[in-house]
């Protein structure tokens, strides 16, 4: 895909796979509104500073999807409208069959699989709204399709990810 002049949204993109996927979309060309959690917020505008007016952030937690139109409604203020979308948050502290809580599922699903579930649906709609032939990438990992013991919530959720991205 040539992503000259296109408006990419891309989650987690802070550090690793998310940041470089801003960098080099922005080096071809595209405007690039970097999703960033709200303790990594100084982090993001200092990417923006360096990545330049290609760039824009938002700060928003991914455990809850109450306002997720947010994330799409920030991007068409800072760049007029959105071209596509990168799933790449996730989290993967490290549990197993044996002592994970709760707590650990529901926050590692809700940034793993439901936001970008809620993300996908509501972009989907913007494409469909406005005509746009839009692109969705979901960010999976090996996980999905081959586990490791001490990671057992991610490779699950991971799982239920790449499962989502053959219905869609």
């Amino acid at each position: 895909m040539n992503v000259a002049n296109k408006t990419i949204i891309i989650t987690g993109a802070t550090s690793g796979i998310g940041y470089e996927t801003a960098r080099i979309a922005i080096e071809n060309g595209a405007n690039v509104l970097i999703h960033s959690s709200p303790h990594s917020e100084e982090k993001a505008k200092e990417i923006c500073k360096k990545l330049g007016k290609q760039s824009a952030y938002f700060a928003f937690d991914l455990k809850s999807q109450d306002n997720i139109a947010s994330i799409i409604e920030s991007a068409v203020s800072a760049f007029g409208r959105v071209d596509a979308l990168v799933n790449n948050a996730g989290m993967f502290p490290r549990n197993n069959i044996l002592n994970f809580t709760n707590d650990d599922y529901e926050d590692i699903m809700n940034v793993n699989i439901k936001s970008p579930m809620f993300l996908n649906q509501a972009l989907s709609q913007y494409f469909i709204d406005n005509k746009i032939a839009g692109s969705i990438v979901n960010v999976g990992s090996i996980n999905a399709y081959c586990g490791q013991d001490d990671i057992f919530v991610y490779s699950c959720s991971k799982g239920a990810l790449m499962t989502m991205t053959r219905n869609m």
